[in-house]
């Protein structure tokens, strides 16, 4: 067993510890009611929630003091040395351990039993001063923790209830919408031209457009309501359609708004096409009607007396057949050659780095 520290003719200074604040007649005393124990680097002095039958006194080495949290997070409480007292607690209080002792090192302590160790303080004036002056050491800085904590609760409270909430992030797409043929302004409706943004604005949360967007997300939840999460915005005197989508992470706020925009207009692109490819078959059977009817009349003017009324009549009427098959053949290369598009994302959306929600300041109000 290592020597004890050597004891101080003058009264301890603030921070010395259990073996400074004792004269050396007394130390002699503490020796003979202990016993010399050593522990190995690592080795446990005590355990959190045993019977506290030891107080020990550091000679030699260093021990840390641990407690693990709810969540079974090991937090260091304290490190004690050569001349400090540690495990008394338990010896004052009759309660079980509240924290793990661990050797850091190769330690050598004086092992005390509760009972003796009670009987020392309440015969050895300077060790009961030592303790009492430690226990009210330990009150002061519990009270100083509390107040800290106590001075951050007005804006703590509302960050742990933040912290508790889910968080909300949005994104926005910006889609120009360009018209089309089958546009039709409702009167009342957002702008002048054939677009109506009323109606647009709806369809991009519709049933149609939330199922392609689903299907570009790769999304496994419906389409009703991913719809739930988008909302749509029309800056005024434009044909601008501002998509956001709210969603628990940034990528999914990101990814929401876009597929969202491009399915919109995936959407309005199949329409369009769909009303070009009706006129286009329309025009086609009146085409084919009217070269029928201008095979009959070229059939009845090859039998027709030349100079005769009926060879005028008929004449007249594969004239104006031929210029009504003409503007419809017309008609038809226009529409064949169309190029359909219902408009273009000019502003795609962006990975949000703030959520929208919640809000500190605002929860602790």
């Amino acid at each position: 067993m290592a020597p004890l520290p050597q004891a101080r003719s003058s009264p301890p200074a603030h921070g010395a510890t259990f073996l400074d604040a004792l004269q050396e007649e007394q130390r002699r005393e503490l020796r003979r009611r202990a016993t010399p124990r050593r522990f190995p680097r690592g080795g446990a002095l005590a355990h959190t929630g045993q019977v506290g039958d030891r107080v020990f006194v550091i000679v030699s080495g260093h021990v840390k003091l641990t407690r693990v949290t709810p969540e079974g997070r090991d937090v260091m409480l304290a490190l004690r040395g050569p001349g400090d007292l540690v495990g008394e607690q338990s010896a004052i209080d009759g309660e079980v351990r509240s924290a793990t002792i661990t050797a850091l090192d190769a330690v050598e302590a004086l092992a005390i039993t509760p009972a003796d160790f009670l009987t020392y303080v309440t015969t050895v004036p300077d060790a009961a001063l030592y303790v009492m002056r430690t226990l009210a050491e330990r009150l002061r800085d519990a009270d100083g923790k509390r107040v800290e904590h106590a001075a951050h609760d007005v804006v703590g409270a509302g960050a742990v209830l933040a912290q508790t909430m889910p968080k909300v992030y949005e994104a926005s797409a910006s889609v120009l919408v360009q018209s089309v043929d089958q546009d039709t302004n409702a009167q009342g409706g957002r702008t002048k031209g054939a677009v109506n943004l009323d109606t647009e604005a709806q369809l991009v949360g519709s049933g149609a457009v939330a199922a392609k967007a689903a299907a570009l997300m790769r999304s496994d939840v419906s389409p009703i309501e991913l719809a739930r999460s988008v909302s749509v915005q029309v800056p005024a005197n434009t044909t601008v359609l501002v998509i956001t989508f709210k969603a628990e992470t940034p990528a999914g706020a990101q990814a929401g708004s876009h597929a969202f925009a491009e399915a919109y207009l995936r959407n309005r692109e199949e329409t369009a096409r769909a009303q070009l490819d009706k006129q286009i078959q329309s025009l086609n059977l009146k085409v084919k009607q009217l070269t029928t009817t201008l095979t009959g009349i070229n059939a009845k003017l090859a039998g027709a007396r030349k100079g005769s009324s009926t060879e005028s009549n008929l004449l007249s009427l594969r004239n104006n057949s031929q210029n009504q098959l003409n503007s419809l053949t017309g008609r038809l290369n226009e529409l064949t050659t169309t190029m359909v598009g219902g408009g273009s994302i000019i502003s795609d959306s962006r990975l949000p780095e703030e959520p929208t929600s919640p809000n500190t300041l605002l929860n602790v109000g």
